[in-house]
């Protein structure tokens, strides 16, 4: 059957509007079929990238150090130092700056003083609790050196020491009530630097007024 067979020519514009609207009215019922009877779920895609990357080294000084803001104590009969750090397996040295003069001490979670420079001529800063081992190092590197061999060594070498100091060295007795405290850090070789996050005194004994 053709097209001319199946409308009426008589009425051809009747017909074929009459036809399209039909059609037209058939489609759009569907289609409200299919979204009112079926659902769909949404997939969203997202790509995720590095921008900027920068490569560096970073290498650190040789000799590094820190002096605090001044503090001020209450009365006290000593003081002592306590640190908070990343790696303590690293040399430094501790002192308390009272009335501009400069005293070493030892923090208490530090038993042992690590590698602390040499000087020739000059003491160690703390008395050496000798029934403990010491270890002397030459350019970092371990001897069967003692220290008192040392002291007749003359030499353009550096030598480090680690000991174990006896007790007075973990302790203080300021004679001000402002005190600094200042810390020198060494890099001596491969160690990774510590990075020391606080810093306290921590003061012991001393008279209060207790009002009741």
């Amino acid at each position: 059957m053709t097209l001319k067979e199946s409308i009426n020519t008589d009425n051809f514009a009747s017909d074929f509007a009459n036809t399209n609207v039909k059609n037209i009215n058939m489609i759009d019922a569907e289609a409200l079929n299919l979204n009112t009877n079926q659902s769909y779920d949404t997939t969203y895609e997202y790509n995720f990238g590095i921008n900027s990357i920068n490569i560096f080294n970073k290498q650190p000084l040789a000799v590094s150090g820190y002096i605090s803001p001044e503090v001020k104590i209450k009365n006290n009969n000593f003081i002592t130092v306590s640190v908070s750090q990343t790696n303590p397996e690293v040399s430094q040295e501790y002192y308390i700056i009272d009335n501009n003069k400069e005293y070493p001490i030892q923090p208490k979670e530090l038993q042992q003083v690590i590698k602390e420079k040499i000087f020739f001529n000059l003491p160690i800063r703390f008395p050496i609790d000798e029934s403990k081992e010491v270890t002397i190092y030459k350019n970092n590197i371990k001897t069967d050196l003692t220290y008192s061999q040392l002291q007749s060594i003359n030499s353009d070498d550096e030598y480090t020491i680690t000991y174990t100091p006896k007790q007075e060295a973990f302790r203080y007795k300021p004679n001000s009530n402002t005190l600094k405290v200042k810390v020198i850090q060494r890099h001596l070789g491969t160690e990774v630097p510590s990075t020391i996050k606080t810093i306290s005194i921590v003061c012991h004994g001393g008279s209060a007024i207790w009002n009741i």
